[in-house]
């Protein structure tokens, strides 16, 4: 994010639900908190919550690579209007799953990459904001 709106302070937590159609087709939703450090406010936590496609790849032996694109709504409220930003925008990103299906039904650890860009705006300025995420997770079905 640009100065104005927050650094990065290199803390995040996703939670992530959704459906997988077939081997190759999932709709996932997600709520992500990112920690930034806000000018004159300190340690702060930005918001994102989104929906996207997912394509996943069998790749044998319990690995799949993925592609991952959505839409996003993203916000930072610092507590004062004049300082709080919030808009839309899109998520593209990819990666690999190990499916634990041995060991226990429906699981996979994954590394991810994802691109999050967003027009934030609040009642002083509009900018384009970009976030580069690497990941590192869990999932499991139900």
């Amino acid at each position: 994010m640009a100065k104005d709106v927050g650094n990065p302070s290199g803390r995040s937590l996703r939670a992530l639900g959704g459906i997988r159609f077939d081997n190759n087709f999932s709709i996932e939703g997600a709520l992500n908190g990112f920690g930034v450090i806000a000018p004159s406010r300190g340690d702060q936590t930005a918001y994102q919550i989104s929906v996207a496609a997912k394509l996943n790849l069998p790749l044998g032996d319990n690995f799949e690579a993925f592609g991952r694109v959505g839409l996003e709504r993203t916000w930072l409220d610092v507590g004062d209007d004049r300082y709080n930003w919030s808009g839309n925008g899109f998520l593209v990103g990819g990666g690999f799953a190990y499916r634990l299906d041995a060991v226990l039904n429906h699981a996979a650890l994954f590394v991810d990459y994802t691109i999050d860009h967003a027009t934030v705006e609040n009642t002083r300025a509009k900018r384009d904001e970009t976030a580069r995420i690497w990941g590192l997770g869990f999932t499991i079905g139900l």
